[in-house]
């Protein structure tokens, strides 16, 4: 038998079929002889390996600490480690590559397979299901790649029983793993913890207990693993309890968190949801998280509540009270909604004070003289002499940061803090000497030299911050320094107003909408429902409130507010955005309540408060009294649009006719369908099923009676305050059924009488159900007519004697479609034809050429017979039509030559259409 020796990988382990023994400790230093990483180590290894089982680490962990007795040595140099022959290098590596490329010979893919179903049988169908090969196992690439590894590192060749013993010893402890994951995921089912972080869970588990992790890798089947996991099993039953503790009063801190910052900022929690950066209090529960499992904080049950709630309210005063400090600075409106968007966007600002200090700093510096030189004459400046106006901006901000802070406190701030400390002085620098950041805007070529000139000087700093000259080293911080302070003068200037405008009006309509103007727009929105009702505009945050629209706008309050911020020449700020919204947000919001109060009247009717009816209603109202508009826009709040509608005594007349409409329209369906099962014997489940209503439903006469009625009543000199009378509309609505009724039932009728045969007549019944264009009682009578005042003697005898040519046999084909067509005027007179679309004249065409081939069998029959020729026909008559277009190309519309193409293409259309119908299409 070969023997396989694993060589070069961090641990050696020894195959042999039939027969597995541990590799001794020969040619190993003694002091490294059975030396095994730490339980902690291994716990971590192991962690990756079972619960990502996707990364060769973590497999490897798994394989090489499989069973301690056989633990492979360390990886270290030794004078007697066999090397594998260069035959069996070259062997074993091509194998190596068809196992990562699933090019295999046949017997090593069944040893494949015989691998997965032998770690099946030993750990069950549950933790290696039925049906999973290699292909699909889990951590396949991470196992392929460690046995891969091994094959390469072998001595002599690997046979297919050495491979699946190679599989199945490595893939061994990742099911063990996974059934203690199966475990975890069991416990976590029994107590509905749906949301366990089952990476997490199993990192707690394993490093909670160190004997279970160093053991599980080494259990070779199920049962050993059930034996180990057992006695652990109540330890982690409560591993898996507390998580799930903290779980539940984590997601209820964040919650609160959430309302917490929109009741004290007066944004909604939607905007609170989307814009405000929560990774501070995430890492704080984390923390928390970690002390707990680790059992440094005992808190459980209502303390454990408290433990998290204390960390979410601590986030949301400090957050509060940093969005609030805002308003005391006296900031521009631009800054103060830049300073308020960071105060919640920004996860570095999270100390309530740090504004009023920055402020403190920043605004006493005097950059009038900066501002002065920008506002200059043309060349009186040089951007050499702006840049050292710059540098000593700059040089001021950092020294009195750093007398504000003391050299402890500013080293405790770190690289984020001091960053956001000499930002937001600098900014606030700018704010104080009004105009100075527009004046910068105004000059963006001067501010990219600027900049380069900063560049240059932190170059210049780090250069001489690499001296070995202490001088120079403190004069190249000071330069990094004051660069930086530079830099951050620079940056962030106002936008032009056309730009930042564009940017407001894109993002109003979704998540993007800065803290601040969301807030402004939120505010209006609550102030209009305050005054007008909850249900004035629609339910929700500013983004489905927008979607209203005014009385008399055809646009929703959203694009006429977009339209107005776009139309600005100057930058809308939060506080323009608000009383830009105020005019519109406030009729649509009158307009509103004023429909919800119709909505109520209906009700209080014992009608159903249909949307589209009382829309109808309120905008009838209008048309009817010019002045209403003005006096729904005009109220101040929801009891004086009662009012209103009180001195409108026709409203109630108008919904109780607005229900009527309704309630006959379902009536009338109904009836129908009734009516038509009744006629023609059919249940009437199967008549609603297939019966085309689109003449006359709501898309059809239904519709177009209901607006003939609406339209008479929003004029009051044509309709009284009493509307029109209930028993008028209804009769209307019969007047429609009736004649649907009687057209349908006329027509499935009359097929009785036309002596078709039995597929036709069945298959034209289906047609007066289904076919939309079949309206008239008379119609399918009229086209069998047509067919029977047809003749066919020459057809018949071109296609039976077979004699003709292709082209004489197609000129009969077009005398019968001249025939019907001659016949179809002879019916239908030319009132009739006049009024007909091109619908009907399709369907004449259709069903008296199907009544003509059915009268005529012996001439179907013929047609179907001779396929191939009747294809030739085909080309021969599609030819001749393209001939024709091109004729009709050359001569006027409105002439005799023209009438005479057109009757000529019909002919040759007609033709081909008795052709086609029997022997279809051209291949």
């Amino acid at each position: 038998m070969s023997q396989i020796n694993q060589v070069g990988g961090p641990g050696v382990q020894q195959h042999q079929v039939g027969e597995v023994a541990p590799r001794a400790g020969a040619d190993v230093p003694a002091e490294l002889r059975g030396a095994r990483p730490s339980a902690g180590a291994v716990a971590g290894r192991v962690l990756l390996g079972i619960f990502t089982l996707g990364i060769s680490e973590g497999v490897r962990a798994l394989v090489h600490h499989a069973r301690a007795e056989a633990a492979p040595a360390p990886r270290v140099t030794g004078a007697n480690i066999p090397q594998a022959g260069p035959r069996a290098d070259a062997f074993n590596a091509s194998l190596a590559d068809g196992l990562r490329r699933g090019t295999l010979p046949p017997a090593y893919r069944a040893a494949l397979g015989e691998a997965v179903d032998e770690l099946r049988a030993r750990f069950g169908a549950d933790i290696v299901p039925e049906g999973l090969s290699l292909e699909n196992l889990p951590g396949r690439d991470a196992l392929i790649r460690s046995v891969a590894d091994s094959m390469r590192a072998a001595s002599d060749e690997i046979s297919p029983e050495s491979l699946r013993g190679l599989l199945v010893d490595q893939g061994a402890p990742m099911m063990a793993g996974r059934t203690l994951k199966a475990r975890l995921d069991a416990s976590c089912a029994e107590i509905g913890y749906a949301d366990a972080d089952a990476g997490l869970l199993l990192d707690h588990v394993l490093k909670s207990e160190p004997e279970l992790a160093a053991a599980l890798p080494g259990c070779a089947d199920r049962a050993a693993a059930d034996a180990l996991l057992e006695e652990a099993m109540p330890r982690i039953r409560e591993y898996v309890q507390v998580d799930h503790a903290m779980n539940e009063a984590r997601t209820q801190a964040h919650e609160n968190a959430v309302t917490g910052l929109a009741r004290a900022t007066g944004l909604s929690e939607a905007v609170v949801r989307r814009q405000v950066d929560f990774t501070k209090l995430e890492n704080s529960f984390n923390y928390l998280a970690k002390d707990i499992r680790t059992g440094e904080n005992p808190a459980r049950g209502d303390a454990l509540d408290a433990e998290f709630g204390r960390l979410a309210d601590k986030f949301v005063h400090q957050k509060a009270r940093l969005f609030a400090s805002v308003d005391g600075l006296g900031l521009s409106a631009r800054m103060a909604d830049a300073w308020k968007n960071a105060a919640l966007t920004s996860g570095t600002l999270d100390k309530e004070d740090m504004f009023t200090a920055f402020h403190a700093v920043g605004s006493r510096v005097d950059a009038s003289r900066l501002l002065e030189a920008l506002n200059a004459p043309a060349g009186e400046f040089a951007d050499q002499d702006i840049f050292g106006l710059l540098q000593s901006l700059a040089l001021q901000l950092n020294e009195k940061l750093l007398g504000h802070y003391g050299p402890e406190a500013w080293d405790k701030l770190g690289g984020d803090g001091q960053s956001d400390a000499r930002f937001y002085a600098a900014q606030a620098m700018l704010d104080a000497a009004p105009g100075l950041t527009e004046a910068l805007a105004a000059r963006p070529d001067l501010v990219e030299r600027l900049l380069d000139m900063v560049s240059e000087e932190r170059i210049q700093g780090m250069d001489m911050s690499g001296s070995d000259d202490p001088a120079l080293q403190e004069q190249g911080l000071l330069l990094r320094q004051g660069a930086d302070a530079g830099q951050l003068i620079l940056i962030d200037l106002p936008r032009p107003a056309a730009e930042h405008n564009e940017s407001l009006a894109a993002s109003m309509g979704g998540p993007g909408l800065s803290p601040a103007h969301a807030r402004a727009l939120d505010r209006v929105i609550a102030d209009m429902r305050a005054k007008f009702g909850a249900d004035c505009l629609p339910a929700g945050d500013f983004t489905k409130a927008l979607s209203a629209l005014e009385p008399e706008a055809r646009e929703s309050v959203y694009r006429r507010l977009s339209a107005s911020v776009r139309g600005s020449a100057s930058p809308i700020t939060s506080d323009d955005l608000a009383a830009m919204l105020e005019p519109s947000a406030r009729a649509a919001a009158a307009y509103g309540a004023f429909k919800s109060l119709l909505s109520g009247m209906a009700q209080e009717m014992g009608l159903p408060p249909d949307a589209d009816a009382v829309s109808y209603v309120a905008y009838a109202l209008r048309m009817r009294h010019p002045e209403l508009t003005n006096a729904i826009i005009g109220a101040d709040n929801r009891a004086e649009l009662e009012t209103v509608l009180s001195r409108l005594p026709e409203a109630a007349s108008l919904l109780r006719m607005e229900n009527d409409i309704r309630t006959s329209m379902e009536w009338g369906m109904a009836e129908i369908y009734t009516s038509l099962s009744r006629a023609t014997g059919l249940p009437e489940a199967d008549v609603r099923e297939r019966l085309d209503t689109r003449e006359v439903d709501a898309s059809g006469k239904f519709a177009y009676l209901r607006q003939d009625l609406r339209e008479l009543c929003l004029d009051a000199a044509k309709t009284p305050e009493g509307g029109i009378p209930t028993h008028d509309i209804r009769a209307g609505y019969q007047r429609i059924v009736s004649n649907f009724v009687a057209g349908k039932a006329g027509l499935f009728s009359s097929i009785e009488e036309l002596g078709l045969s039995p597929e036709l007549a069945a298959g034209w019944r289906s047609e007066a159900l289904t076919n939309p264009t079949l309206k008239k009682a008379g119609f399918l009578r009229s086209c069998v007519a047509i067919a029977d005042g047809m003749k066919a003697s020459g057809l018949r005898t071109g296609l039976l004697e077979g004699q003709l040519t292709d082209v004489e046999l197609f000129g009969l084909f077009r005398t019968v479609g001249a025939q019907l067509d001659e016949h179809a005027h002879m019916i239908f007179d030319e009132t009739a034809y006049r009024d007909m679309g091109s619908d009907e004249l399709s369907a004449i065409n259709r069903f008296a050429r199907e009544a003509f081939l059915d009268r005529h069998p012996d001439i179907r029959d013929a047609i179907a017979a001779q396929a191939d020729r009747m294809r030739t026909l085909i080309d021969q008559g599609e030819e001749q039509m393209l001939q024709i277009q091109k004729r009709m190309g050359s001569v006027r519309h409105d002439t005799p030559e023209m009438a005479a193409l057109q009757a000529e293409y019909a002919s040759v259309a007609s033709a081909l259409a008795v052709i086609i119908s029997v022997a279809g299409t051209r291949e």
